[in-house]
């Protein structure tokens, strides 16, 4: 395999909004392939792009288990699970909600930043370049610098496709596969909450047979969308596996792709380097004309609150 084959991702640095909105324009505009994005602001953006940086992609839940030196596979998935009875127990003192659903449990603790394997991904560009320049703090580098990442959704919806037809052959042996595809077709999330119950326990749903699944992600979201995830025109990327970091599992799925002989390219890194608080600032300015900002990305008293620091940089807009 040569060496352009083996490329995991291609990556671009910016300097300015206009070569932002430019390669924006050039790259993800294209109607007939859509693409998620997720904004991070790591301390050094080093890897090479034959393979996804450790730093990259971390989920709350696994980042917690490596804090804690929980490694053993069997360890991390009792706590999970048991995090999430926890949860579901003592949520409807809050919300009066009893759901079972259990995909709806998940995207509620994501949703509050409760420790899930679920990265948040968004369909809209800016909004991930706002995640990526808000919080981005000076590095050992001695540079204000952000990364966003362009994943190709309509790829992975392909991928995730072929993956419920192999789950619905799975259960033609426990007789539900023709329920699995009633649900599917029903397009309520039913069918996802069964994946998502699936990868959870490590079984098939209604089998007692142990089912370690390939690692994988699966975009996914509940029916009922929460504010965070309807005004981030968000969605939920959850990974199969929770003994491994969630970048080897999308890791493991691009390499796949690549045998089988897929050349195009399916992952973008894009490092925005603003170099000054100054250029931080322009960045933050020209979103916040776009109306991205923490209030409407955040639709509550909390993003409200935290909106006011980013308002000052255009002060006379803000009338009397």
């Amino acid at each position: 395999m040569d060496d352009k084959r083996a490329k995991l991702c291609d990556e671009k640095t910016l300097t300015d909004w206009c070569s932002l909105c430019s390669f924006y324009s050039n790259n993800f505009s294209n109607e007939k392939v859509e693409w998620t994005f997720r904004g991070e602001n790591p301390e050094s953006t080093e890897g090479d792009l034959f393979h996804i940086p450790q730093w990259a992609f971390k989920s709350r839940l696994v980042e917690d288990f490596d804090r804690f030196g929980i490694q053993d596979a069997n360890v991390r998935s009792l706590i999970e699970q048991r995090l999430i009875r926890h949860f579901r127990r003592k949520a409807p003192i809050h919300t009066g909600d009893r759901s079972e659903n259990w995909l709806e449990c998940l995207a509620l603790i994501q949703h509050y930043e409760g420790p899930t394997r679920m990265l948040d991904w968004t369909y809209s560009f800016f909004a991930a370049v706002y995640f990526a320049i808000n919080r981005a703090k000076v590095n050992r580098g001695g540079k204000i610098q952000g990364v966003v990442w362009a994943l190709d959704s309509t790829w992975l919806a392909d991928e995730d496709e072929k993956f419920e037809g192999e789950f619905i052959d799975k259960h033609t042996k426990n007789n539900s596969a023709d329920k699995l595809k009633a649900l599917k077709a029903d397009g309520r999330d039913q069918f996802e909450n069964r994946v998502i119950h699936s990868f959870i326990t490590n079984r098939l749903a209604d089998s007692e047979t142990e089912c370690a699944w390939p690692p994988f992600v699966y975009a996914v979201n509940p029916y009922y969308l929460n504010e965070r995830l309807s005004s981030q025109q968000g969605v939920l990327i959850c990974p199969s596996r929770i003994d491994m970091p969630w970048s080897t599992n999308l890791q493991s799925m691009l390499r796949k792709s690549q045998q089988e002989g897929d050349a195009r390219v399916h992952l973008w890194k894009i490092q925005i380097e603003c170099g000054t608080v100054e250029m931080q600032m322009e960045f933050l300015k020209r979103l916040l004309e776009m109306n991205i900002s923490q209030a409407s990305l955040f639709p509550d008293l909390e993003g409200l609150a935290k909106s006011l620091r980013i308002w000052m940089i255009k002060p006379y807009i803000m009338r009397a």
